[in-house]
């Protein structure tokens, strides 16, 4: 609920709409059937081949398929590509306006990988380093009133509270931070100012 609230109140002003990390695509799936009637291109970023390596700043908070260790999930939640376009079209979203970039994500992505301007992204990587180049990546691209939802805040690892905290520092007064209590689930949303 909090995801479509996020979403309608972000597409309210113009803007594509990314989401980075998209593992099996269901949360595609909602997002997509959201925007299908707009003319809104939706991005999905992902490396299809797992969970990146963690740093330093990733420390296991949920061990969610009890691996013992971090380290252990790299490369797990791998689903292929064609899975998540499938659903992606199951709910009629038009292939035309669905842009994949395959492959972890990195700060030096060409133009023509991301978006002029986004209204929304929803970043769900994981992991410290990824989710702060997505929020790098995205914060250019945003006009007032655009919204970056980061799923897993607070929740897996200590490195995605991390990479917010540090990305709110580097851009102080630029966006507001909503915060959801634990018992609800663990994601926040970033608003631009």
């Amino acid at each position: 609920m909090h995801l479509l609230n996020w979403l309608q109140s972000a597409c309210e002003g113009p803007g594509d709409v990314c989401e980075m990390g998209v593992a099996q695509g269901y949360t595609s799936a909602l997002i997509a059937n959201e925007i299908r009637d707009s003319d809104r291109t939706f991005w999905l970023y992902d490396s299809f081949e797992g969970l990146s390596a963690p740093t330093p700043e990733d420390v296991l908070i949920d061990d969610i398929f009890e691996l013992g260790a971090i380290d252990k999930y790299t490369n797990t939640m791998a689903f292929p590509q064609d899975l998540v376009r499938a659903r992606v079209r199951s709910v009629g979203f038009p292939e035309s306006r669905t842009r994949v970039v395959a492959g972890y994500i990195r700060p030096d992505l060409a133009d023509d990988q991301l978006p002029e301007q986004v209204a929304f992204a929803y970043l769900d990587f994981d992991l410290y380093e990824p989710i702060l180049i997505g929020l790098e990546l995205m914060h250019p691209r945003t006009r007032s009133g655009s919204i970056l939802m980061v799923d897993d805040y607070k929740f897996f690892s200590t490195g995605v509270e991390q990479a917010v905290v540090e990305f709110m520092q580097a851009h102080p007064g630029e966006y507001e931070l909503f915060e959801v209590p634990q018992a609800i689930g663990g994601f926040c949303a970033l608003k631009r100012r």
